[in-house]
């Protein structure tokens, strides 16, 4: 059977004893148990018959991170019927301090549940994976919000800039005047105080170490997912003006945004060194 959905609310209210995920506020199932193995699915959604990232870990039955040696993937309408051929997935193990995760792209098809199995050095699962027919937030083609953001001096409205211990160096310049600069960007939405899942709390320090090899040609930005420091319960809490902004329904998100101001890709949930730094060189290329 699979396991209740985490969320970014049942994250901060149950804390980490839950099975950890890396959407925050991802909606559905998402995660399925096998006998020794568990498939944890971190992607919230993919997009009916586009190709598409999908983003897995695995655990074993007592929570702890699996890094396999091979792993292959089928899908179908039910955990008992499998159709598609066998795709196999890349695993990444460049995400430190995050666990190990394995990715892989697919096309998904009809809107609503396919179930994905996995094989890993010869043990199976199973989860379902939820197919939409549009992502909700902005996606590629289409032109990030100009939105007045933390910078020195201006919290724009909100309680902290950065839960960053310590605060990140991503908030040097407002979201609206580093759009202006007619320079490719990459803006990542995260909240690292308040998203500590073993999964998705490490992405800005991921970001942060692949930024200097292109910070002279990418201009990079930060955004935190709420306006307020979540208090004992996350009900409540306000977002903040980004991610109304960009109608994110999950977390982390960064957004690779060419010089015309359009979103030219986005990556959703946890990505290690090799995928952020692909990513960033088609910025520049």
């Amino acid at each position: 059977m699979p396991a209740s959905p985490l969320t970014r609310r049942s994250v901060l209210a149950g804390g980490l004893g839950a099975i950890a995920l890396s959407a925050c506020r991802s909606k559905g199932d998402s995660t399925a148990r096998s006998s020794g193995l568990n498939l944890l699915v971190v992607t919230p959604a993919v997009r009916a018959g586009q190709p598409s990232r999908l983003v897995f870990v695995l655990q074993n039955d007592d929570r702890e991170p699996i890094t396999p040696r091979s792993a292959t993937f089928r899908f179908g309408p039910t955990p008992e019927k499998m159709t598609s051929p066998i795709a196999e997935a890349a695993i990444r193990t460049d995400a430190a301090p995050a666990t190990s995760y394995v990715t892989l792209s697919v096309q998904l098809s009809p809107v609503g549940t396919v179930w994905a199995e996995i094989t890993a050095d010869g043990k199976k699962a199973t989860a379902p994976i939820t197919v939409v027919d549009a992502i909700p937030g902005i996606g590629p083609g289409e032109a990030l919000p100009s939105l007045v953001t933390p910078s020195p001096g201006d919290l724009a409205g909100l309680e902290v800039a950065c839960t960053r211990q310590p605060a990140c160096p991503l908030h040097d310049v407002s979201l609206d005047k580093a759009l202006q600069q007619k320079r490719p960007l990459a803006v990542l939405v995260a909240t690292p105080a308040f998203c500590q899942t073993a999964v998705c709390g490490p992405v800005l320090d991921v970001l942060l170490k692949a930024a200097p090899v292109v910070s002279d040609k990418v201009g990079f930005v930060h955004l935190e997912v709420y306006a307020e420091r979540p208090k004992d319960r996350i009900e409540g809490t306000p977002l903040s003006p980004a991610v109304k902004a960009f109608r994110l329904e999950a977390e982390p998100t960064l957004y690779l945004v060419g010089a015309d101001g359009l979103v030219k890709d986005r990556i959703d949930g946890i990505f290690g060194t090799g995928e952020v730094t692909q990513a960033l060189a088609t910025l520049t290329a």
